[in-house]
């Protein structure tokens, strides 16, 4: 096959290292190359992979060009919010290009199998729309991200889910040393 376009969303957010976008690892999988555009402007500028976790499906983008983050504010990392709070979907899907915000509601939070690894980790159940074109978009709560928007589940309406927020600060700080461990397994079920 030849080569093929893929789109996901992002956000910018803080490391040790500077500022990076934070995105889904589906989104940048088999990459040759990746460019990243800021919201509200139409340039697009090269990125690299920073680090990325197939396992819990997260990616973390480094961008060479300084102006890129140009009077950026990363969004802070929050807590995990309470069952029935709140949340709004922040992303690109498909059929648009300006940026669609969606609400909905944590309703379930609990480990559930990644499709991207089957690997069983913290995720929260939304009744957001996640569609194509979404993956790696912030979910947010008031201004503080609490999770990344990874996939849905076809069988149902409005099931999508969110990398729970310890499981994305475990990948933030297990990439602060510049090597990927994952997470660890006891083995047991």
């Amino acid at each position: 096959r030849g080569p093929q376009a893929l789109t996901g969303s992002g956000a910018i957010v803080r490391t040790r290292r500077g500022l990076r976008v934070l995105t889904n690892a589906h989104v940048v999988q088999n990459q040759v190359f990746v460019e990243v555009k800021r919201h509200g402007r139409a340039e697009k500028v090269p990125a690299t992979v920073e680090g990325v976790s197939h396992e819990c499906d997260l990616a973390l983008l480094a961008v060479d060009e300084p102006a890129f983050f140009r009077g950026a504010r990363p969004l802070p990392i929050g807590r995990l919010p309470a069952l029935s709070s709140g949340v709004s979907v922040l992303g690109y899907p498909i059929g648009g290009e300006r940026l669609s915000v969606t609400q909905g509601i944590l309703s379930r939070v609990e480990m559930t199998p990644y499709s991207q690894s089957q690997r069983v980790l913290l995720a929260g159940q939304i009744d957001a729309a996640i569609n194509s074109g979404n993956s790696g978009g912030p979910v947010v709560r008031g201004s503080q991200l609490v999770g990344v928007a990874f996939q849905s589940l076809e069988e149902g309406e409005n099931i999508g889910y969110m990398n729970a927020e310890p499981v994305v600060r475990h990948f933030l700080a297990d990439l602060e040393d510049g090597v990927l461990q994952g997470f660890p397994d006891l083995g047991v079920a």
